[in-house]
């Protein structure tokens, strides 16, 4: 399963911009679910382990490993089984939108809404600024499993989440979050249909768009369609 692809970024940007920036925002999250215990076999092998290790020091950024190891793509074989539950809820609903609110007001502003929204550089101050976020949606869809909770989940949940949580812990200290993220009102992770979002977006939500775009890109709650994605951007901006 593909959660998200550099080449439909790039492939769509009007502008000059570095192919490599279309993959910032996907190496990012990439980079936070390796730090937090939550990578696939596929990223647990010796190399992977070095890269790890890397990422740790800070010598490379998540959107190198999106490059050079996983094809520019981010699928189901990068994550753990843990790793992919919370990635497909997710991601497709959120991950764009919360992308956008923890870095409003420092995206381009050239027209071209694709190749503004990949114009966030690939620091590892913002990198902190996100994986806050990412930290608290985590424990938000974790809370969500609990045994007991309206949102389902079950023991065996229960008991990945928490399996989980311990790994996380010992692959890396937390990240501190910044002023700005942690004032971040975070809504329910429920699903919104397509025509909710188009009703949202039509009224004024710019938000709704870019999570109508989300849907798009991944093809989950909505037909994988590019140009509807595009097109949702574009009214984004």
């Amino acid at each position: 399963m593909k959660y998200d692809d550099s080449e439909y970024y790039f492939l769509n940007f009007e502008t000059d911009r570095d192919n490599d920036d279309a993959a910032t925002h996907i190496g990012m999250y990439l980079a936070w679910a390796m730090t937090r215990g939550l990578a696939g076999e596929e990223l647990n092998d010796p190399e992977a382990t070095a890269l790890l290790g890397q990422l740790r020091a800070r010598k490379i950024t998540g959107r190198r490993v999106l490059l050079d190891h996983c094809d520019g793509k981010l699928t189901d074989d990068d994550l753990s089984d843990v790793g992919n539950a919370f990635t497909q809820a997710y991601y497709q609903r959120h991950f764009v939108k919360d992308y956008e609110r923890v870095f409003q007001g420092k995206f381009p502003d050239t027209g071209h809404p694709t190749a503004d929204f990949c114009g966030i550089p690939d620091t590892w101050d913002h990198f902190q600024q996100l994986a806050a976020l990412l930290d608290r949606r985590y424990a938000q869809w974790q809370q969500a499993r609990k045994p007991g909770n309206d949102s389902g989940g079950g023991s065996g949940a229960a008991a990945a989440a928490g399996t989980t949580s311990t790994a996380a812990k010992a692959a890396a200290a937390p990240t501190q979050p910044s002023a700005d993220a942690s004032r971040l009102s975070l809504e329910a992770l429920s699903p919104r249909s397509p025509d909710e979002l188009r009703r949202r977006g039509e009224s004024g939500d710019a938000e709704a768009w870019y999570e109508l775009a989300g849907l798009h890109i991944t093809g989950e709650g909505a037909a994988q369609d590019f140009a509807l994605a595009v097109a949702a951007f574009r009214r984004a901006a």
